[in-house]
């Protein structure tokens, strides 16, 4: 599923197949302040940075926030990558070109779309690569 990233500067999207692995990544990289909506504009993950998030991880089964990253890294790995600029509209757009182009293409292309798309200082797509990174460097 498309996720919209819920925050003050640019349009960004994730995709995820479980909500609570979209929403554990994006509580990392926002410290609570960014929340997730689908693509019925429904609020999936709401804003924690003031208080709160204990109670959702609790809700959503996380009792050793440690062991779950540890045991969900690939799923992560996958949401933080799948990270691109824009709303949901444009994002399927964005899906669709790529389908017609190889992987290295397709990556090159991500790369100046989000670059394009990016009107903000915060590079918020910068900040899930960059945990993405982290991760995969934890898995060798």
């Amino acid at each position: 599923m498309i996720l919209e990233i819920v925050n003050p500067s640019d349009a960004v999207t994730i995709e995820a197949d479980d909500v609570t692995v979209a929403g554990v990544c994006t509580l990392l990289i926002s410290r609570g302040a960014y929340a997730l909506e689908n693509e019925q504009g429904e609020t999936v993950f709401p804003i924690l940075m003031f208080g709160g998030f204990e109670d959702w991880l609790k809700e959503n089964g996380i009792t050793d926030l440690d062991m779950w990253i540890t045991n969900h890294k690939d799923e992560m790995i996958k949401v933080l990558e799948s990270v691109v600029y824009g709303n949901i509209g444009s994002r399927k757009l964005f899906q669709s070109a790529i389908e017609k182009m190889t992987s290295e293409n397709a990556a090159k292309y991500r790369e100046e779309w989000n670059d394009k798309k990016r009107s903000s200082m915060t590079n918020i797509g910068a900040d899930y690569l960059a945990y993405a990174k982290k991760l995969r460097a934890l898995k060798e």
